[in-house]
């Protein structure tokens, strides 16, 4: 990655993720998230679902921010395990609004699928950074419902099956 880095003139940033589309590079995960869920129709059907596909995209980033800090970011163990351990304690508040942000009709936002969803279903995975870590899923029935909804989709199923298993 550094050796690439310094030769990628195209990073905004020096960073990833990016997509580049048409010849344009796009750049920061939640704008990304944001362009290809208004492409496919996955963002909302007005202003407001919009507003609120967004809002919980947003949630994820901050709910995951601990995990990925601690993972990645952080050398200190003392810190680390200081982190950890506060992270053990907001994450069941963040899965309970999230539960009671779930809709009728099993997703976070309207009737189908959304960006909201998906990075729900994306951000599980960083939780489990955490070493010590557990999600009692008796405990979040629509969260478990959005999850076996998302996984369920046979697009989304085949990825997960042939995806790399990396966080990088």
């Amino acid at each position: 990655w550094p050796a690439f880095k310094q030769k990628a003139t195209h990073l905004p940033f020096g960073q990833v993720p990016i997509l580049e589309v048409d010849g344009k590079v796009l750049f920061q995960s939640a704008c990304i998230s944001r362009f290809l869920g208004k492409r496919f129709g996955m963002f909302g059907k007005d202003e407001f679902e919009e507003c609120k596909v967004g809002a919980i995209h947003l949630t994820m980033e901050d709910m995951c921010r601990m995990p990925f800090d601690v993972a990645f970011e952080i050398k200190n163990e003392e810190v680390k395990a200081e982190l950890s351990a506060k992270f053990k304690e907001v994450l069941p508040t963040y899965l309970r609004y999230l539960e009671n942000m779930v809709e009728q009709h099993g997703y976070f936002v309207g009737d189908s699928m959304t960006v909201a969803d998906l990075a729900f279903f994306v951000s599980i995975d960083f939780v489990y950074l955490i070493e010590g870590v557990v999600v009692n899923w008796s405990d979040y029935p629509k969260l478990k419902g959005v999850c076996d909804k998302v996984k369920s989709d046979p697009k989304i199923a085949q990825w997960v099956k042939t995806r790399p298993v990396t966080f990088v």
